[in-house]
């Protein structure tokens, strides 16, 4: 008991000396902030940075970069399976949370200076890399199949359908409410005012950006009342579960459904995907298709282009928009375009 008493009184009056209790601080701060999905992520993150690092003192560990790198890039396991290796982007996730807890530090005042920005620690090696999703693309015909494809749920397909014509995200369409959706007026839209994760429900969006209303043309506003008539509502939810009366779960959508109706589609087309579906695909792929369908439209103006997918996939970052879906087949033939016309160009001739 006199040393429980000792430890509060020290923990209440200390700054961040040792690295555990920068997780400590860090945890309270900064995680909590966090959505609950991050925060339950972060979490587990944070044990396999503390366990390993947490009896070394912050003026030590800013000078431990060899060791750091080491840790990440060598026999990392699992908390939850000691036999298997921690993945590649596993091993990236918790580099980047190790220095924004140091970035953190510094903003408080614990140290002087954060020595592992940018490229100072890097994770090359260790862990199976990450699954490459990028020459990954459905196309329309793709789309089209799936959608009269016999074996799939019609909820599925209405799903896929929202996916693909209006880059919802699944844990935005999930948690759709009749009541959010505007059939009437001049410009029908979907208003986007909650997300769910698994069995939690949170009354907000992505991010500021992700509140943007969602354009509805008049087939998907057509096909959705003939989904509302052919599936009675469950509590006002548009993908509602009858036996728990919340909305359907993700996970179990695609392993019973999406991935199914997926490798249907691709051996149906096994021409154009001779390697099949690749490993943790998701609704997220038509996300990533109607980003690329929007380059293949929006021709005449690259700036026009970046403005229309800001509007359309709503998202937070700028950025993201050059990392959506690069190698997908609409994209490479914009960028195949732009060289011929570039090499014309140069050597001389003229420019259709």
């Amino acid at each position: 008991l006199k040393w429980k008493q000792f430890i509060e009184r020290i923990n209440d009056v200390r700054v961040a000396v040792f690295f555990r209790d920068l997780c400590r601080l860090y945890r309270l701060d900064e995680v909590t902030q966090r959505v609950f999905k991050g925060q339950s992520t972060a979490r587990g993150q944070l044990f396999y940075l503390e366990d390993q690092w947490g009896g070394i003192r912050l003026d030590q560990l800013i000078h431990m970069k060899y060791e750091i790198r080491s840790w990440l890039q060598g026999d990392l396991r699992l908390r939850s399976k000691p036999e298997a290796q921690a993945s590649r982007q596993t091993r990236k996730h918790l580099r980047t949370l190790l220095v924004q807890m140091l970035t953190y530090a510094v903003d408080k005042h614990y140290l002087p200076y954060n020595p592992f920005t940018g490229t100072a620690i890097t994770v090359r090696k260790g862990g199976a890399p990450p699954v490459d999703r990028s020459e990954f693309f459905v196309t329309p015909e793709q789309f089209r199949w799936m959608l009269n494809d016999p074996l799939t749920p019609s909820h599925v397909k209405m799903m896929i359908l929202l996916a693909y014509t209006t880059g919802l995200r699944s844990e935005e369409f999930l948690a759709l409410k009749w009541d959010v959706i505007e059939f009437d007026g001049p410009e029908p839209k979907i208003r986007i005012e909650r997300t769910v994760d698994g069995k939690h429900i949170r009354e907000a969006a992505k991010s500021e950006n992700s509140k943007s209303r969602v354009p509805m043309c008049d087939g998907l506003g057509a096909a959705l009342l003939y989904f509302k008539d052919e599936n009675p509502s469950v509590d006002g939810w548009v993908f509602g579960s009858l036996r728990t009366g919340r909305p359907l779960h993700r996970t179990s959508l695609g392993a019973d459904h999406l991935l199914p109706a997926l490798r249907r589609m691709a051996a149906k087309f096994r021409k154009e995907l001779p390697n099949g579906i690749p490993g943790g695909t998701a609704f997220h792929a038509f996300r990533h298709g109607f980003n690329a369908l929007i380059v293949q439209v929006e021709t005449d103006d690259p700036k026009k282009v970046k403005e229309v997918q800001m509007k359309l996939l709503r998202h937070g970052d700028k950025r993201t928009n050059d990392r959506y879906g690069k190698s997908a087949p609409p994209l490479r033939q914009r960028a195949r375009q732009a060289h011929i016309n570039v090499s014309d160009l140069a050597m001389g001739e003229t420019v259709s």
